[in-house]
């Protein structure tokens, strides 16, 4: 079980499903769409000026943080998975 590891047993197993072809695409899959909108806010911020942009900013930050949450919560899934087996 993940939750039964020490911390050093934990970085050990995330280093090795980092390091196989699947756990790079699963953080690709899981953070790209946050890595996306993130770069869209800032940019949104640097162009608050406007106040369609302050509608987009807002949304687009909503986003966000809904997609860092998603995407952790599947890589972690994906990595319970992987320690298990």
């Amino acid at each position: 079980m993940i939750y039964k590891l020490n911390n050093k047993q934990l970085r050990k197993k995330m280093k090795e499903f980092g390091k196989t072809n699947y756990g790079k695409s699963i953080f690709l899959i899981c953070y790209l769409p946050f890595m996306i909108s993130f770069i869209i806010t800032l940019i949104l911020f640097l162009n608050l000026n406007n106040y369609s942009c302050t509608k987009y900013f807002i949304i687009t930050m909503i986003f966000t943080v809904i997609s860092f949450s998603l995407g952790n919560y599947g890589y972690y899934r994906e990595l319970r998975k992987f320690v298990n087996k």
